[in-house]
């Protein structure tokens, strides 16, 4: 059985999950190895990029390097409105009502998520908040805290396709996280402020549950990185892994879970955490 303070956190509706790559898995999309891997193929076939690129990709994507680096060489190569085309092609969700319907039942306060789908919008109802990272979004998270329910997207939604180099992202306007250099876009001058102080209000009013990344995730590499330097968490909050797996350096009062065998069992898992 979980965390029964995992469980208590849950039934009093001051929850938010954290969701990366793994979660979505679920509704049948890949994660960050095989995303880079189609990405690559579908760009090299539609002639955005040469073969000895994508040979070079493929090479880091699975070697030690791993896939924040291969996705900053092909950015470099290709350009970035191809890039984003093309992922909008890959990251159309399938269904899953099971795991859907234990997700409405859990009384979330909240669903962050590093992922760009569209997955979150769908299983979210109560016509929650919206949220990306541009700055004017990200100034409301304190009032969706407030409200029935709310969505945020940490990395930017699907349609983001502006580069950060972009004056409408250097005006505070949303984009897609998808490289190292955008990582940095992100926690640049007055963006990165509101984003600690949207990430403090969440963590002053809800315990945190990090479910579907994994040891070498860039989405997660830097978001513990970033809470373990701007923030502090004030109650109890857990991330969920598969057993035996490597852990992230993780905060202070954040409790490993490694009670998976794949990220295909979340929806039972979860469901032993529906209040009664």
């Amino acid at each position: 059985m979980p965390a029964a303070q995992l469980a208590d956190a849950v039934a009093e509706g001051r929850c938010v999950l954290f969701s990366g790559a793994g979660f979505s898995q679920n509704y049948g999309l890949p994660d960050w190895v095989r995303l880079v891997d189609q990405l690559t193929n579908k760009l090299a076939t539609d002639n955005a990029i040469d073969n000895a690129t994508r040979d070079l990709v493929l090479g880091w994507n699975n070697g030690v390097q791993g896939p924040g680096k291969a996705m900053t060489v092909l950015l470099t190569a290709a350009p970035r409105a191809r890039v984003t085309a093309q992922l909008r092609a890959i990251l159309v969700p399938g269904q899953n009502p099971n795991l859907t319907e234990v997700v409405r039942k859990l009384r979330l306060r909240g669903l962050v998520s590093t992922n760009y789908d569209r997955i979150a919008d769908d299983i979210m109802h109560r016509q929650p908040f919206r949220i990306k990272n541009d700055l004017s979004t990200l100034k409301l998270v304190p009032t969706a805290l407030g409200s029935q329910s709310f969505i945020w997207k940490l990395h930017g939604d699907i349609d983001d396709v502006h580069d950060p180099a972009d004056p409408v992202v250097s005006n505070g306007g949303p984009f897609m996280v998808l490289c190292e250099s955008d990582y940095a876009a992100l926690l640049q001058g007055e963006r990165r402020s509101a984003l600690t102080q949207a990430m403090h209000s969440v963590l002053q009013e809800a315990s945190v549950l990090f479910i579907g990344y994994r040891f070498g995730d860039p989405d997660v590499d830097w978001l513990l990185r970033f809470l373990n330097q701007y923030c502090s968490f004030q109650h109890d909050s857990y991330y969920v892994g598969l057993q035996g797996s490597e852990l992230p350096p993780l905060p202070p009062r954040v409790t490993p879970l490694l009670e998976l065998d794949s990220w295909s069992n979340l929806t039972d898992w979860l469901h032993r955490l529906i209040p009664t």
